[in-house]
């Protein structure tokens, strides 16, 4: 009898609940236009690259987004983490869509966006 599989299988299952819900309230802050929210939520790189909590606004304007959907796995980054990759749809205001990837790290027990892609669909 294997009881390490169903086990692993659940804490896999919990560390996604975890990570993702971090990918909620990124999703929720940038709805709010509560871009220092937002902006505080992705690792030192990512924040690096962007700048300051302005360009998440040119990305997603006030009021712009409507609703999501996305699934939730487990990865390893190119670094060797472990982390979470949501993929999935943004609805935004106007009833167009764009398709968006998240990626989550645990760093330290605080969970960050360690990356992330949005691209409309045509």
């Amino acid at each position: 009898m294997n009881l390490l599989g169903p086990a692993i299988g659940n804490v896999y299952d919990n560390i996604i609940e975890s990570v993702s819900a971090t990918g909620e309230e990124f999703l929720q802050a940038l709805k709010d236009s509560d871009y220092d929210a937002a902006y505080a939520l992705l690792n030192l790189d990512v924040q690096d690259e962007l700048g300051t909590p302005e360009a998440l606004e040119l990305l997603f304007p006030p009021e712009s987004i409507d609703t999501w959907e996305y699934e939730a796995d487990s990865i390893t980054t190119t670094t060797g983490e472990t982390g979470v990759a949501m993929t999935g749809t943004i609805t935004m205001s106007d009833g167009s869509e764009v398709e968006m990837l998240l990626i989550l790290i645990s760093v330290n027990g605080v969970d960050q966006i360690a990356g992330y892609s949005f691209q409309p669909t045509e």
